[in-house]
């Protein structure tokens, strides 16, 4: 509906000749119309049923019903529709409660030289309505479709792991045929953990991809926490890879480039969120690594995403220490805190629930919130 095409006006009057009137005074500012004249109820009900209109101009006083009656029919059967009272009897007060009602505008037909400019803006608006519903209407349709992409990516990413899960199978097998002799068995292991650091990220490369399509912050947000848990987990095959042990590995090393390449992903974090390790120098077993790898992961990207709000600056601080055969791990932010009945083994936190089934189901160990400002986590592991 644009002013330079022609106008359908469904016009509510039962005075012939203010209906010609009205359509003269249109003509004289050059909005081309075809007005369709009523002023029976059934007559009007039936016109808003049936369409095809672009506006409509009403009388107040009509033979049977009264424009109030008519603003209502239209407003639940042609909301979209502009609806223009033209009347000869509406006071000031009286029309401005009827804009409240949800009429579009009035004109007081001994004032119809407001009638061409009122048609234009009412015309318009209705225009950039239209235009925003087919904007909002696209913006659904390529949500839609950037969930059947998410959808196949992931269908793509779940046949990629089954792959590496038969691989890794593949492997152990061979393994078995080969173990005779140490050197064939080195190199054997070492081409697993570059396989798999390879693999991991191909992943990670993809979700960067899919990533780069994404407008959504909030599910930019989900993508980039895939991303780091594919990192942390690669980052102790690339590790492995390189270290003379193919079952160990140095744990302040790795957590010192693990906290490193987090940080890249946010950007400006590191500006001003400073983090402190103090971590003893460990040898950590694969079985032990990846999974608190992951868990270490989701702690510093929940202080990153929620500890400091704004551009509030701050620390976090990491301390792991070996006693025996156990590990205690120290985590913490000076942060905005948990809330006071925060319980880590009810939270509603993707991240959260996933340290906690890491610690506790998994790894055997144990996780409590501590005391103090910030957010503290106190974890206690067994190094196999």
């Amino acid at each position: 509906m644009k002013l330079n095409e022609k106008l359908h006006i469904l016009n509510l009057e039962d005075d012939a000749y203010d209906a010609e009137l009205i359509r003269a005074t249109l003509a004289a500012e050059g909005i081309q119309c075809g007005l369709s004249r009523v002023y029976k109820k059934a007559d009007y009900i039936r016109a808003l049923e049936e369409g095809g209109f672009d506006l409509i101009l009403a009388d107040y006083s009509l033979p049977g019903f009264d424009g109030l009656a008519a603003l209502a029919l239209a407003v639940e059967k042609r909301p979209e529709t502009p609806f223009i009272f033209v009347s000869g009897v509406i006071g000031e007060d009286f029309a401005i409660e009827t804009l409240k009602k949800g009429a579009t505008d009035y004109v007081l037909k001994n004032r119809l030289q407001r009638l061409g400019p009122a048609v234009k803006r009412a015309v318009l608006e209705a225009s950039e309505r239209a235009e925003h519903r087919q904007a909002e209407n696209e913006l659904r349709k390529a949500h839609t479709e950037l969930e059947r992409r998410v959808e196949e990516r992931t269908a793509e990413l779940t046949r990629l792991t089954a792959s590496l899960q038969e691989e890794i199978a593949q492997r152990n097998q061979m393994d078995e045929q080969i173990k005779r002799s140490l050197q064939e068995k080195d190199i054997l292991l070492k081409e697993l953990h570059h396989r798999t650091k390879n693999n991991m990220y191909v992943i990670s490369s993809l979700v960067d991809l899919q990533t780069a399509q994404i407008e959504d912050e909030a599910l930019r947000s989900v993508f980039r926490d895939i991303k780091n848990r594919i990192q942390s987990m690669a980052l102790v095959h690339e590790k492995l890879y390189k270290s003379k042990s193919l079952s160990k590995l140095k744990v302040r090393e790795y957590i010192t480039d693990l906290t490193s390449a987090i940080m890249k992903t946010y950007k400006g974090m590191s500006e001003r969120i400073q983090v402190e390790l103090d971590v003893e120098d460990l040898d950590l077993d694969i079985d032990t690594a990846v999974p608190a790898g992951l868990a270490l992961n989701e702690l510093i990207s929940n202080s990153l995403q929620h500890a400091f709000p704004g551009q509030r600056p701050g620390k976090i601080t990491i301390s792991l220490h070996g006693t025996g055969g156990t590990l205690h791990m120290k985590y913490r932010d000076d942060g905005i805190g948990l809330p006071p009945d925060f319980d880590i083994s009810k939270t509603g936190s993707l991240g959260l629930k996933l340290v906690y089934n890491i610690i506790y189901k998994q790894l055997k160990g144990k996780i409590k919130t501590g005391a103090g400002q910030g957010t503290e986590f106190e974890i206690t592991l067994q190094n196999r």
